[in-house]
């Protein structure tokens, strides 16, 4: 059974607002100066012995005011399942403008569903609305009309195969038919295995039971162990999850080796802010220079970050990188050492720290004294910091996960850190015609400030700023710089800074102007 449904609209080249018209004005209109369109969507509805089919086509008809021929367009989708077999067919067609042929794919499984058309459905409710806004309340959704047709067309098909559940998209709809098909036993928690494909052979293989065929699939993991086996038939872990336990055992066997990858609780594996799968530069940097020590070191540095800060196993791509850098600047062989917590983040520093002296030498700013003395006064129980030297620039980069260490030789702005004891802002203030203009002000990660806790510190902070800056002309201060080029070749160079000779930067960054590996979730 079809179904078709069309709108027609015409605009003219004084008011480009489309008009909603009858399917007989449109007709008297083709040879005009006007433009038109006619949108239509098509929908084919079959139920017979052999199928259920759906298939849903949007067409696009539009002719410009000065051409008399219409450009083309069409997207399509169809959903064919086949009761004799019980195999799921997911297809996406598409006709672009001057294209002769209709290009698509049809597929079985996995289904690879395509925004595009949905996309088209949105674009023709939009051109409804614009046409007759009035009426357009009560007319059909095309979008709606779309997802709800494809529901149907899923619980049709469940009930036919004996499926109780309903509530499921159409990835895992497509699943729920793979597994029938494939004779598997479906397990309570079949949703958390979503995201793996599986082929018929691995259902024969593995007894038709699914958590057997993920571990069959993933058998280069050495995951094959009865407490993973055990962990798995009970885990109501989202698909996404699951795969961060994958990608994390992956990563885990190459950081810390055969013997240790194994003694890990795959829950907390599965946390959405662990992500060693990220730390490729510390893959490289195990390849090139760990030894069994090491990846002891790094096993109990894993482990105690689990048990205390999970979001610091995200420091390690950066750690292996300073550590590889180091080895190439000053050809010493790097190691990595872990006895606490603490201990790692002040070696981080300091790695940090040695590695932007090298790169651009040890800055040291000096300010007015006066100056410093009226930002760094503590309001109430806030500290407020300065910026002076590169440790600071690093210090406070690394603490707050952004890259104001970066910003160590810019002269037309200073940096200015406020603390509680636990948590920081970190504020830039930047020249703007020799007066200071508050650019950025952000959180840990460059996340947003609250301003009911921070605001009162924050405006003393700028009524600081410009009561020093009513005081004088110019805002001056030097700048030294320490540059090593070996451990025989150095030199100091001294620079007097003032605005009011300093060219405008046109282009203005953020404190995340490089990529962190580090991810807020």
């Amino acid at each position: 059974m079809k179904k078709i449904t069309s709108h027609y609209f015409k605009s003219f080249e004084e008011q480009r607002d489309l008009h909603l018209i009858t399917v007989e004005e449109f007709k008297t209109l083709l040879k005009e100066k006007v433009e038109l369109n006619k949108i239509s969507l098509v929908t084919e509805h079959i139920d017979d012995e052999h199928q259920i089919k759906l298939k849903m086509t949007a067409f696009l008809l539009t002719k410009r005011i000065d051409s008399t021929f219409f450009k083309k367009e069409l997207k399509s989708i169809v959903l064919i399942f086949k009761k004799k077999n019980g195999i799921f067919y997911y297809g996406n067609y598409t006709k672009p403008y001057k294209k002769k042929k209709v290009i698509g794919t049809i597929r079985t499984f996995p289904i690879h569903v395509k925004p595009q058309f949905f996309l088209t459905l949105r674009g023709m409710n939009k051109m409804i609305q614009i046409s007759d806004f009035k009426n357009c309340l009560i007319s059909e959704d095309y979008y709606e009309s779309a997802h709800r047709q494809i529901s149907e067309f899923q619980n049709k098909v469940l009930d036919y195969i004996g499926f109780e559940d309903k509530n499921i998209d159409l990835t895992q709809f497509s699943y729920v038919l793979r597994m029938k098909s494939s004779n598997i036993k479906i397990p309570n928690n079949w949703k958390s295995f979503t995201i793996f494909t599986f082929t018929k052979k691995d259902a024969k293989k593995n007894n038709s039971n699914l958590v057997d065929i993920f571990l069959y699939r993933n058998e280069k993991f050495n995951l094959y162990s009865k407490k993973y086996k055990k962990f798995l038939n009970t885990t109501n872990l989202k698909p996404h999850q699951l795969n961060y336990v994958r990608s994390n055992l992956e990563m885990l066997r190459a950081l810390v080796g055969d013997r240790l990858f194994k003694d890990y609780d795959l829950q907390d594996l599965s946390q959405d802010k662990l992500h060693l799968h990220s730390s490729f530069d510390f893959y490289t940097y195990k390849k090139r220079f760990v030894n069994e020590r090491d990846q002891l070191n790094i096993h109990n540095f894993i482990k105690a970050c689990l048990k205390e800060n999970p979001t610091l196993i995200n420091t390690l791509n950066d750690h292996g990188k300073y550590l590889t850098e180091l080895h190439e600047k000053l050809g010493r062989s790097p190691r990595f050492n872990f006895t606490s917590i603490s201990k790692y983040n002040s070696d981080h520093y300091e790695m940090a720290k040695t590695i932007m002296i090298l790169n651009t030498g040890n800055i040291v700013r000096t300010y007015d004294k006066y100056f410093t003395k009226l930002i760094e006064k503590d309001f109430r129980d806030y500290k407020i910091h300065l910026l002076k030297e590169t440790g600071d620039y690093v210090e406070e980069s690394e603490f707050q996960r952004n890259c104001v260490k970066t910003y160590t030789q810019h002269k037309d702005n200073f940096i200015v850190s406020i603390r509680d004891g636990k948590t920081r802002v970190t504020i830039e203030y930047r020249n703007s015609d020799n007066k200071p203009l508050r650019t950025q002000t952000f959180g840990f990660a460059n996340s947003s400030v609250d301003m009911e806790k921070w605001g009162d510190v924050i405006n003393e902070l700028d009524k600081r700023v410009f009561e020093y800056f009513n005081y004088v002309d110019d805002f001056e201060f030097d700048m030294t710089k320490n540059t090593i080029v070996n451990e025989f070749h150095k030199y100091i160079s001294n620079e007097k800074i003032s605005w009011k000779n300093l060219e405008i930067r046109e282009n203005i960054y953020n404190f995340g102007e490089e990529i962190f590996n580090y991810q807020i979730i």
